[in-house]
């Protein structure tokens, strides 16, 4: 594997894609021999990722683990233990299933919809970090399927149409993941958006030392409504090195941000306000491909989407994501 060696490249559908840095962007195409592997292993997992006993699921992802490819494995490993520098791997080519049923149109339809990939989803994440749910996000299930909806074509959330504005996933939640893993199943096809990405890294070591002090502060707050629609402010928090968590390995703070913020004071929003430029200065965007299957670092990667124009038709684009935390059984290969 090579990350990208120049300031752009050209992506499996013909694009230019402004690149991030050498140590933040990976990527590695499959070989025929680790897709026939891969195949194989997919066809012999019938168990059901969104049954209620995880448990059960989790030992056929175990017992499928020896027959990933060796490569594949160490750079899901390598990824895991680098968490904090870790930036994004994408993994290009991964086999998916030749009877991939239409994408979903509703979220009831959509909740427990198989794909027949989310074993290799998940064993791959597995071997990353441990995989987690929220019990009262997505059905509290480890396989989240994301796809348009209409009634979240204007709202920021991954099923809308509108951009979706960079942000940390599950930013400030209670053990909010280390990493995410995203299988891309459908990419809309002449609909495809592109993804971006923004290492923080790069933002924050162009900010001043007094900016970099008020974001370190617990004094950014988002405005919210309750039932009665009255006006709710959440608790303040800080963007780098909340409260609680552990700055990230090597780099000495850890980001959680979503662009709803605010800051409690004027010199606070001004601060906010230039790394949110910075932000929108250093992204990157990358049309991704059926079968690209991309691992983010949530520490210090913030991600987001363009904007598209969904059909509805069982064509749209559809991936499957799991959150990830860091493992500290995951320094050997599985």
């Amino acid at each position: 594997m090579a990350p990208p060696t120049g300031a752009g490249d050209t992506d499996r559908n013909g694009g230019r894609t402004r690149m991030l840095t050498r140590t933040a962007f990976a990527e590695a195409t499959l070989t025929e021999e680790e897709c026939q592997r891969l195949r194989r292993l997919a066809g012999q997992v019938h168990a059901d990722a969104y049954a209620d006993r995880p448990a059960d699921y989790d030992r056929v992802v175990a017992d499928s683990l020896p027959r990933v490819p060796a490569r594949l494995r160490s750079l899901a490993v390598g990824f895991g233990n680098r968490l904090g520098t870790a930036g994004v791997l994408r993994l290009r080519g991964v086999p998916l299933p030749v009877d991939l049923p239409p994408t979903p149109s509703s979220l009831d339809a959509g909740m427990r919809a198989r794909s027949g990939a989310e074993v290799l989803l998940l064993g791959l994440a597995t071997v990353a970090g441990a995989v987690i749910s929220f019990a009262g996000w997505r059905g509290g299930h480890r396989v989240h399927n994301v796809f348009p909806l209409p009634e979240d074509a204007d709202t920021q959330k991954a099923s809308n149409a509108v951009r979706l504005e960079m942000h940390t996933e599950a930013a400030f939640a209670p053990g909010c993941p280390e990493a995410l893993a995203i299988l891309y199943l459908r990419n809309g096809g002449d609909q495809a958006p592109a993804t971006a990405f923004c290492d923080l890294h790069q933002v924050w070591d162009r900010l001043s030392a007094g900016d970099q002090a008020l974001l370190t502060e617990s004094a950014f707050f988002t405005v919210g409504r309750d039932r009665n629609r009255n006006e709710v402010c959440s608790d303040a928090v800080a963007v780098a090195n909340p409260s609680g968590e552990a700055p990230a390995a090597g780099k000495g703070q850890r980001f959680q941000y979503i662009p709803a913020l605010r800051g409690t004071t004027a010199d606070h929003d001004q601060a906010l306000r230039r790394f949110r430029a910075g932000i929108e200065a250093t992204a990157t965007e990358a049309t991704m491909a059926p079968g690209d299957l991309i691992l983010i670092d949530n520490t210090h990667i913030v991600h987001g989407r363009t904007r598209f124009v969904p059909r509805f038709d069982g064509t749209d684009r559809w991936l499957q994501r799991c959150l990830l935390r860091r493992r500290d059984t995951n320094r050997g290969q599985p």
